[in-house]
């Protein structure tokens, strides 16, 4: 099963738990592709764990124009991606 995963900012010190779930999903053979807007800053990536390290390397940032460039000329793809969240906030155990 492939996943991915779409944070504002990753991997953070003060959400470790997001880069815990990942790096157990990823241990239990998940394809998982993380997306970010950005990345820690070189202070907090001193401090990250090793697992967290390499899922930064793995990860691919995306900028917020190109976020918005998406929205803004492929609308379909967004109400999907919308529509695919409003279905798994319905599962989640932390909501927004």
């Amino acid at each position: 099963m492939k996943l991915g995963y779409l944070v504002a900012n990753f991997p953070q010190l003060s959400e470790t738990f997001v880069s815990n779930e990942i790096d157990r999903l990823v241990n239990h053979g998940m394809d998982i592709s993380i997306y970010s807007f950005s990345g820690p800053t070189e202070e907090d990536a001193a401090k990250l764990t090793e697992a967290a390290k390499e899922l930064a390397e793995k990860t691919t940032y995306i900028g917020k124009g190109e976020a918005l460039s998406t929205a803004m000329f492929r609308p379909l793809d967004m109400m999907r991606l919308s529509a695919v969240n409003s279905d798994m906030q319905i599962w989640s155990t932390s909501k927004p």
